[in-house]
C-alpha cells in the first residue's frame, strides 16, 4: 500500500514539475474566486457574541423579547448656558426628528416624546415635557423637569446643560451602520452656536472596537510580513525563497478569509490575530 502511494506521490510530482501550469492554473483559479467572496467579509464586534448559547443567555433572550428592550445610541446636546431655551430646543427636535426617520433606528426618545404625568382635580394631566417652543411653554418644562426626578440624569442632566435623545435601535440590526448613519445625519444638522454634539452607548463602543480591530489589521500584516520576510532572507540569503514565501502567505490567507465570507462565518474580534498567525504557519515549510 505504502510502496503503490508513493509512486501516485511521484507521477503526481513528476507531471507537476513536467507541466507547472497544470498546477498553478487551478491555485490561481481558486485564488480568484476566494478574492472575489473577501468584500461579503463581515465583522461582528457585538459583545454578546462572546456569550455561550447557554442557559443563562437564553434567558436574557427571552427578558429581551419579553418586555421589548433595545439597545440604544445616545446622543447628547450640550450648551454651557443651559439648553432650556426655544433656539437649542429647536434644534433637538429637529435633529431627533431626522434622527427618528433613519433605517434601523425603531424611536427616538427625548423631551419632546416622553411624557410629563401629574395629578389635577380632575384626575391625571399626561402631556409631553415640551409641547411648543414659546417662551412661556419652555419655562413651563423648566418648572417641570425640576419637579420630575426621573428624567434628571437620564433625559436632561441634573444642571439643564444637557439634553440626551434616546436613540432606540431594531433588533437584528447591524449596530455599527446605524451608528454610522447616526453620524452622517448630526454632520448634514449641524448644532447652533455654542451647542456641542457628542455620541455614545454600547452601539457606538462595538462600532469603534470594530473600527480598531481594521486597524490593527492594517498594521499588523504588513509589519509581521516584512520581519518575516527579513528573518529568511538573513537565514537562506534567496530573495527568490522569500518571495516563494510569501506568495503562500498572501495565499493562504486570501483562501482562509475568501472561504469563511463565502459560508457566512464572520470575523470576530479574536479573529483579528488569524491573520498573523496564519503567516506563522505558512512558512513553517
Amino acid at each position: 500500500m505504502n510502496a503503490r502511494l508513493d509512486r501516485l506521490a511521484h507521477s503526481f510530482f513528476r507531471a507537476v514539475t513536467a507541466h507547472p501550469w497544470w498546477g498553478l492554473a487551478p491555485l490561481l483559479l481558486v485564488t480568484l474566486l476566494a478574492c472575489t467572496q473577501l468584500p461579503k467579509t463581515r465583522i461582528v464586534t457585538d459583545l454578546r457574541s462572546f456569550i455561550p448559547d447557554d442557559d443563562v443567555y437564553r434567558d436574557y433572550e427571552r427578558v429581551q423579547d419579553a418586555f421589548g428592550l433595545r439597545d440604544y445610541v445616545i446622543v447628547g446636546v450640550v450648551r454651557d448656558g443651559g439648553m432650556l431655551n426655544p433656539n437649542s430646543l429647536r434644534y433637538v427636535r429637529s435633529l431627533g426628528d431626522a434622527l427618528a426617520g433613519l433605517e434601523g433606528v425603531y424611536r427616538v426618545r427625548s423631551l419632546f416624546t416622553e411624557e410629563d404625568i401629574r395629578s389635577t382635580s380632575s384626575g391625571l394631566r399626561i402631556l409631553p415635557f415640551v409641547r411648543d417652543l414659546g417662551a412661556e411653554e419652555v419655562e413651563r418644562a423648566a418648572r417641570s423637569i425640576g419637579q420630575f426626578p426621573a428624567v434628571q440624569g437620564t433625559l436632561v442632566s441634573a444642571d439643564l446643560k444637557c439634553v440626551t435623545l434616546l436613540v432606540e435601535l431594531e433588533r437584528k440590526v447591524e449596530k455599527r451602520e446605524v451608528v454610522g448613519r447616526v453620524r452622517e445625519a448630526i454632520r448634514a444638522l449641524p448644532p447652533p452656536r455654542g451647542v456641542a454634539v457628542l455620541v455614545s452607548g454600547l452601539p457606538v463602543f462595538e462600532g469603534v472596537l470594530s473600527n480598531y480591530v481594521l486597524s490593527d489589521l492594517i498594521v499588523m500584516l504588513p509589519v509581521v510580513s516584512i520581519a518575516v520576510s527579513v528573518l529568511r532572507y538573513v537565514a537562506y540569503r534567496s530573495a527568490f525563497l522569500v518571495m516563494i514565501c510569501m506568495v503562500e502567505v498572501v495565499v493562504v490567507n486570501v483562501w482562509t478569509l475568501g472561504l469563511m465570507a463565502a459560508v457566512g462565518v464572520p470575523l470576530y474580534v479574536v479573529h483579528a490575530v488569524m491573520p498573523v498567525i496564519l503567516i506563522a504557519l505558512s512558512v513553517a515549510d
